[in-house]
């Protein structure tokens, strides 16, 4: 899993932060802000911050530091708020990924490939990755997409 991740975002994703080259701009996640992240994206539906902490048993981060990442999270433009729901007695804001994983990922290694150049990158992710002929065989899939669409 990667730490310390990087996301690259266009400007007109979250407003206030300074804009890298390209209008695109970089937001760092934190250890723990992408393995929240990830609870997110395996969520089915906007969850609470109770049920963050049900999802989060494996999860290395204490229960008093879930808000104020929830936080961080809401103003870096990773969640959102969507909605309110009553919990019990009380009523709880739901929280939703603004990105999905795969646009994270994607512009992470998109990141990447500008300084390492895609071959490079490419090629040390196929080394180093335990790849099954089953995910090659997506890959070669995806890779022929890619062509077809150079083509047009």
């Amino acid at each position: 899993m990667l730490y310390g991740a990087i996301v690259v975002l266009r400007s007109s994703d979250l407003s206030g932060i300074s804009c890298d080259r390209e209008e695109m701009m970089i937001v760092n996640l934190t250890e723990y802000e992408l393995q929240m992240m990830h609870v997110f994206w395996n969520a089915e539906e906007s969850i609470t911050s109770v049920e963050v902490l049900r999802r989060s048993i494996d999860k290395d981060w204490k229960d008093n530091s879930l808000h104020p990442m929830l936080q961080r999270l809401v103003k870096k433009g990773f969640i959102r708020e969507d909605g309110v729901i009553r919990e019990g007695r009380a009523f709880a804001r739901t929280f939703a990924p603004a990105i999905s994983c795969e646009e994270y990922y994607s512009a992470y290694f998109a990141c990447l490939s500008k300084d390492a150049g895609v071959p490079t990158l490419f090629s040390a992710l196929i080394k180093d990755a335990d790849i099954s002929a089953s995910t090659l065989l997506q890959l070669e899939a995806l890779l022929e997409q890619k062509k077809e669409e150079l083509k047009e």
